[in-house]
């Protein structure tokens, strides 16, 4: 009888690590899908951690480097270093673009002597023409990151089959798992006392 509850208890310390591992890895991933939210919506995009935003691709604009709802790792940066090629994001004070924050690629590169201040040119990759022209003060900074994970959980989140499929009812089958493995532990404490 005591070989066979010390092999249940080992056998069970075995699956508590796995269970640990697992709701550590889900922790991870829905703390910084919840600290994206909070950094995009509730600061209105003025909060960066050490230079760094999360932005969320709303528009077709850069497709196929980026999708709708993908999240991009938005870093501030230089001016003086921002290259022809770059991806950046900006917020618009003109045109189409008026009060939109728009991630697009850089087309040209001036430099105002007068205002001292770079000028840039950027475009979405599938537009087929070029934005108003942007002052250095407009950007939030460079793309460095586009997060796999985070969009993973961006696109389902806004889709109600994949969030009940692949979010609600995960959560509730372990939610339930945890309830039933709470019960059981009570019961065999009382059982071997």
């Amino acid at each position: 009888m005591r070989t066979n509850r010390r092999e249940r208890v080992r056998l069970e310390k075995k699956k508590s690590k796995a269970v640990v591992i697992i709701e550590i890895v889900l922790f991870v991933f829905m703390g910084l899908f919840l600290l994206t939210v909070l950094m995009q919506r509730f600061s209105n995009n003025k909060m960066s951690v050490g230079g760094v935003r999360l932005f969320t691709v709303l528009s077709e604009s850069m497709v196929p480097a980026y999708n709708v709802w993908d999240i991009v790792v938005v870093n501030k940066i230089e001016p003086s270093k921002i290259k022809i090629g770059d991806d950046v994001t900006y917020k618009g004070v003109e045109g189409d673009v008026q009060g939109k924050i728009v991630t697009h690629r850089v087309e040209k590169i001036n430099y105002d002597e007068s205002k001292q201040k770079y000028i840039f040119t950027t475009q979405g990759i599938n537009n087929v023409g070029q934005d108003p022209d942007i002052t250095e003060d407009q950007i939030f900074g460079k793309v460095v990151y586009k997060t796999f994970l985070l969009s993973l959980f961006s696109k389902a989140s806004r889709n109600t089959v994949v969030f009940i499929l692949f979010v609600f009812i995960p959560l509730a089958i372990y939610i339930s798992i945890e309830m039933v493995n709470i019960v059981l532990e009570k019961h065999d404490n009382r059982r071997y006392r």
